[in-house]
């Protein structure tokens, strides 16, 4: 009964290291995007003085990665944003393109710092949406961190994805 017992406790531990094995493969690259185009703010009128956006931004990497064997090639992010004071909480999809012509949807959230009214930092986390060739069912998460880089922003992205089997 004890062999039994240890024989047991062994196949489930190497069960559990075996699914750790195939776990998430981390991922880091930096991007600079620039200015929004088309980029359109509307005011709301109320007297917190709120504005609504929304917008496109271009994005190159300045720092590329690889998914699945494939280079970055660059991300078109597309985004609304509801300001108000010194925070605008933004949420948007960071379509990422590899060298092969896979992409994938890299849905976020993120919150605007602003001093005097201008932007001086992003905090966000972003996960895998749908997405396309090799990219179709994968999963993944992570964080996004940015400054202000004249009319755009340079951004530091990072986090863990795994590719569907």
């Amino acid at each position: 009964m004890r062999k039994l017992y240890w024989l047991l406790t062994l196949a489930g531990a190497t069960c559990l290291w075996s699914a750790s094995a195939v776990a998430q493969t981390k991922i880091a690259w930096s991007d600079s995007c620039g200015k929004a185009d088309p980029d359109y703010t509307v005011q709301v009128g109320d007297p917190a003085n709120h504005t609504f956006g929304m917008g496109q931004v271009k994005c190159h990497p300045t720092k590329s990665a690889e998914i699945g064997g494939d280079k970055l090639k660059d991300a078109l992010v597309s985004f609304a944003a509801s300001t108000s004071g010194d925070k605008s909480r933004e949420h948007g999809i960071y379509v990422l393109s590899l060298d092969s012509g896979d992409k994938v949807s890299l849905p976020y959230q993120a919150t605007i710092t602003l001093k005097d009214g201008k932007p001086t930092g992003v905090q966000g986390t972003w996960s895998f949406g749908e997405g396309t060739g090799k990219l179709k069912g994968s999963k993944g998460k992570g964080s996004v961190h940015c400054t202000p880089a004249g009319d755009g922003w340079n951004c530091n992205i990072e986090g863990e994805y795994e590719l569907a089997k």
